[in-house]
């Protein structure tokens, strides 16, 4: 992978890298991750989306996850989607929060509360981009290891 102006804020950071990024765990990030994805299949189901997929032969994003394990340069491609979907979260909750401020000083407190909500919903799909983030790049590793042993072995 090449070498990005923004890695020094998107590499993991060391207490993201303890137990391989399991402390995301502990905040309750998998309970938010299965959220997303029963939510995108209920909008799925709403917009009719996945009667449209089927007829049109695309498979569901839940099976095209289990194969892009296997292609280092699918990993990649997702690694690099977890930095912009993080970025947008990043920008999301910093609005608000200014948003946020700003109505708390107009003492709007409804639109402030809020606007709270929302930047504690986006942190907390930030952080899910991170722990996606260090699950794909344990699994980067582990494939440039391996393809690495192998290459020394036919030598």
């Amino acid at each position: 992978m090449k070498k990005r102006i923004t890695d020094g804020y998107f590499k993991p950071k060391s207490f993201e890298k303890w137990r391989n990024g399991r402390i995301y765990e502990y905040l309750g990030v998998k309970y938010a991750k299965k959220g997303v994805f029963a939510f995108g299949k209920l909008m799925d189901k709403i917009t009719g989306q996945d009667k449209i997929n089927k007829e049109r032969g695309i498979e569901s994003i839940y099976k095209r996850q289990i194969k892009d394990l296997r292609d280092i340069g699918r990993l990649e491609k997702t690694e690099n989607l977890t930095r912009i979907t993080e970025a947008i979260h990043l920008f999301l909750a910093i609005s608000s929060a200014t948003f946020g401020a700003i109505y708390l000083s107009y003492g709007r407190n409804g639109s402030a509360s809020l606007n709270g909500a929302l930047v504690a919903f986006n942190l907390y799909l930030l952080s899910l981009q991170r722990y996606n983030r260090q699950r794909i790049n344990n699994l980067i590793d582990k494939k440039n290891k391996s393809h690495s042993s192998t290459q020394l072995k036919d030598l």
